[in-house]
């Protein structure tokens, strides 16, 4: 949310994909509530889909904005424990994984 926050403060229009909506119009209504001026669009993302993937690219497209950066974070949790680990999983495991990028598109 904080990328967000300062690019529409520097006058971006910037769009959130999100899976989680309701998060996400909690960011949108806090970053209206410190700019009013602040362009933001949410659109549902679902990164593990693929018919939401092709959903969002035909959402965003359809907005005719141009794609001048691109910032996305994953992140994977895994943390099971002997006590409750699944039949498929012999060992206790803790996984932590964040991957962030950033991608620019000068025109």
């Amino acid at each position: 949310m904080e990328t967000a926050r300062v690019l529409s403060k520097r006058g971006a229009h910037v769009v959130i994909g999100a899976r989680n909506m309701g998060a996400a119009e909690n960011a949108k209504t806090e970053i209206l509530r410190q700019n009013a001026n602040a362009r933001v669009t949410l659109l549902q993302l679902d990164l593990s889909s693929i018919k939401s993937i092709k959903a969002f690219v035909r959402e965003f497209h359809a907005l005719h904005l141009p794609l001048n950066l691109l910032m996305y974070t994953f992140s994977l949790s895994l943390i099971q424990f002997k006590a409750f680990a699944p039949p498929f999983l012999a060992f206790g495991l803790l996984i932590l994984m964040t991957i962030t990028g950033f991608e620019w598109f000068p025109h």
